[in-house]
């Protein structure tokens, strides 16, 4: 988990699940494997130099299968999100502070 985004696999459907900020993913491993080798092939500073005239805030696009809509991402997210799906390299340092989560804690 991040502070935008978390990813987890059921056990029952055998996917991947990932929610980053307004988009969700369902992935086979295989699909999860070629988003992640994706992702690191993004060069953000194209992209950047292609849409600075544009008034978009997020400038970074990721295709879908319907040819007219993408996903977009600012630079941090991207970063963000290649962060999450470093789970097999995960060394057990904090990947978000306690305090980042936004959730609300009930104590009864």
């Amino acid at each position: 988990q991040t502070t935008n985004g978390m990813l987890f696999r059921c056990d029952l459907c055998k996917m991947y699940h990932l929610s980053f900020g307004q988009f969700y993913l369902e992935l086979t491993k295989d699909e999860l494997k070629h988003f992640k080798t994706f992702l690191h092939q993004i060069d953000p500073e194209h992209w950047y130099e292609n849409y600075q005239r544009c008034a978009l805030k997020r400038k970074i696009p990721i295709p879908t299968l319907q040819c007219n809509l993408f996903i977009t991402l600012h630079h941090t997210e991207l970063e963000e999100l290649k962060h999450l799906l470093a789970f097999d390299t995960y060394k057990g340092e904090s990947m978000v502070a306690a305090m980042d989560i936004d959730y609300t804690i009930m104590l009864n």
